[in-house]
């Protein structure tokens, strides 16, 4: 059996934990990073309607306990709330048994309605693009969504002595970069330690936020954009999600960071 047939099938599986019935092949769309993605179209059981579906075949990775299935869950959660509050979310369809999460055999899926739509170069957006998304977020933001059972964000920087250790090796392999490693290996520890301590300090006042808000995981139809692929959400401090938002926006991952877009996207944060 080919993975095509496999595809079909478990398409067909999957649909059936929704109601439904597939019509079509089930058609692969490249370009996810760590899942699988499979276009469909399909109808409620014993109807005649029809309409174009997105399944998500998740990553047995981000599945393999009950915790990362709980927050993938919790993900659609709040992007739900997002879209409740006027935010253009993309939200998961729930099973029959009310989960968005839904397992078939050994593989965990989730259902989407298809969308139309193109996302932007990771270079820097339009200021009118940048000003858009500016105020998602800060709309986001504003909701200070918590669940009774959430702790506050967890620090994020590498382990002491992580970059003396890369240096280490670097010059037991003979790297030819290893000298200049060993040139800015004190600043490089030192920005390790303020990144550390300043997120130790940003523990208070969180909120539950996007976490992969930038140009890749947002559709745009023309101006108007549709955010996608929530699973990153977690607890963080506004200020420190905003400010990764923004550089994005503004090109930064792309090597080049305009500060006219970075500006527009927190002038539009600003005025949520």
């Amino acid at each position: 059996m080919n993975s095509s047939t496999i595809s079909q099938e478990l398409a067909a599986s999957a649909l059936a934990t929704y109601g439904l019935e597939i019509l079509d092949n089930a058609e692969p769309v490249s370009g996810g990073l760590q899942h699988r993605l499979l276009r469909l179209v399909a109808a409620p059981n014993g109807a005649t309607g029809k309409q174009k579906f997105a399944l998500k075949l998740l990553a047995s990775r981000s599945t393999d306990t009950v915790h990362s299935r709980q927050q993938l869950e919790r993900a659609e959660q709040v992007a739900m709330l997002a879209q409740k509050s006027g935010i253009p979310a993309m939200t998961a369809i729930p099973g029959q048994n009310g989960q968005y999460l839904q397992q078939v055999g050994e593989q965990w899926v989730i259902l989407y309605p298809w969308i139309e739509g193109k996302t932007l170069p990771p270079t820097a957006a339009s200021e009118s693009h940048c000003r858009v998304m500016g105020g998602y977020l800060g709309r986001l933001h504003a909701l200070q969504i918590r669940f009774p059972d959430q702790s506050g964000p967890i620090a994020e920087a590498f382990p002491e002595g992580h970059f003396r250790e890369i240096a280490q090796r670097a010059e037991q392999s003979e790297a030819s970069w290893a000298h200049r490693l060993n040139q800015v290996i004190d600043e490089l520890e030192e920005i390790n330690d303020l990144a550390m301590q300043s997120q130790m300090q940003l523990r208070d006042g969180w909120v539950t936020g996007h976490l992969d808000c930038d140009q890749k995981n947002v559709l745009w139809q023309d101006d108007s954009p549709m955010i996608l692929d929530w699973e990153s959400s977690k607890p963080v401090h506004p200020a420190l999600e905003a400010m990764g938002a923004g550089l994005s926006w503004a090109g930064q991952s792309a090597g080049k960071t305009e500060v006219d877009s970075f500006l527009a996207f927190f002038g539009g944060y600003l005025r949520s």
